[in-house]
C-alpha cells in the first residue's frame, strides 16, 4: 500500500515547508507513539505508522541535522536499544516474583512505543552518517530489505516461522537460546533476502518499468 501511495505522500512532503513538515511528524508521534505508550495501546493502523516513519526519513533526507546532539546518533541509538533489550529481561525476571510484570515485559520494546520509535531514529542517523564506502555487496542486500520485512512480518508467514518452523516458545528456557535465536535470525534473514532478490530481479523490475512508462 505505501509503494503505491508513495508518489502523491511525496507530492504532499515537496508542498509543506519544513516548518509545516515538522509540526505534522510532532503531531503524528503524538498520536502513533506517545499516547499508545502511555496508555499502551494501539491506537492507529500500521499504514499510519509506515507513513509516519516514511515522512520522518524523508525529513532527514531533506533538511540538515545541525544540532550537536546528531554528531553522537550512533551512541544514542546504542543506548536506548540496550534499554529496550534490558527491560524486557528486567519485566521478565521481576515477573517471575510479580507476575504482572510479565504481561510488559515488552512494553519499552514494543514496535510503536517511543523509545523504540527514537531508539531506531538514531540508530538510523547514525549510520546513515558513517563514511562507508562504496560497496555492490552491502548494495545488493539493502536493496532486499523491504522485501525481508514485508514477508518476514507477514501475518501469515510469522506465525509459520517462529511457531511452526523454529518453535520459538519451546527454547524460551534453553541455555542456547541466544545462539538459537541468531541463528534463526540469519537463516530467515538469508532466505528472505533471496526471495527478495529475486522478485526485484523479476517482478519487481516490471512493475518499476510500468510505473517509469505512466510518468
Amino acid at each position: 500500500m505505501m509503494y503505491l501511495l508513495s508518489g502523491y505522500i511525496n507530492k504532499l512532503i515537496y508542498a509543506l515547508s519544513k516548518r509545516e513538515l515538522d509540526h505534522l511528524i510532532l503531531l503524528l508521534i503524538v498520536i502513533c507513539s506517545i499516547l499508545p505508550t502511555f496508555m499502551a495501546a494501539r491506537m492507529t493502523s500500521t499504514l499510519m505508522w509506515f507513513f509516519l516513519l516514511y515522512i520522518i526519513a524523508a525529513r532527514i533526507r531533506l533538511y540538515a541535522l545541525t544540532n550537536k546532539v546528531f554528531d553522537h546518533s550512533l551512541m544514542i541509538g546504542a543506548i536506548g536499544y540496550v534499554f529496550c533489550l534490558g527491560s524486557c529481561v528486567l519485566f521478565d525476571i521481576i515477573g517471575t516474583k510479580i507476575a504482572i510484570f510479565s504481561d510488559y515485559a515488552t512494553y519499552f520494546a514494543r514496535i510503536d512505543s517511543i523509545t523504540m520509535l527514537f531508539c531506531s531514529i538514531f540508530l538510523f542517523i547514525g549510520f546513515k552518517n558513517l563514511n562507508i564506502k562504496h560497496s555492490k555487496m552491502i548494495n545488493t542486500i539493502a536493496a532486499t530489505t523491504f522485501g525481508v520485512y514485508l514477508l518476514h512480518e507477514n501475518e501469515y508467514i510469522r506465525p509459520f516461522l517462529w511457531k511452526t518452523v523454529f518453535h520459538s516458545a519451546e527454547h524460551a528456557n534453553d541455555s542456547r537460546l541466544i545462539l538459537y535465536a541468531i541463528g534463526a535470525i540469519l537463516a530467515t534473514f538469508a532466505l528472505c533476502s533471496f526471495i527478495s532478490y529475486i522478485y526485484n530481479k523479476t517482478i519487481g523490475r516490471w512493475i518499476n518499468a510500468l510505473l517509469t512508462k505512466a510518468k
